[in-house]
Formats: structure tokens, C-alpha cells, sequence
């Protein structure tokens, strides 16, 4: 179950690595970034 409907691959955290690093992400500071499609805020039925 992804909202993204696939999964993921490693360039999709290389992708967010590679701007983090960059000067563009010089203002993000102490944030938890999760890499999962979107699946973490997905609400299943229970």
C-alpha cells in the first residue's frame, strides 16, 4: 500500500540526499524526512 502506487528506489534517496547537501536546502535544519511514497500518512482501515 503506497499513495505513490509503486516502490521505491535507491535514487529516490539519493535524489533527497543530493539536495540536502545542495545550497537550496541551506535553510532546512533538524527535520526528520521520511522516503516512503507517502505510505506514513496513509490511514488504513482498522
Amino acid at each position: 500500500m503506497h499513495a505513490l502506487q509503486r516502490l521505491g528506489e535507491p535514487e529516490d534517496g539519493a535524489a533527497l540526499a543530493a539536495f540536502l547537501v545542495s545550497a537550496e536546502a541551506s535553510y532546512v535544519t533538524g527535520q526528520g524526512i521520511g522516503v516512503d511514497g507517502g505510505r506514513s500518512s496513509l490511514r488504513t482501515k482498522g
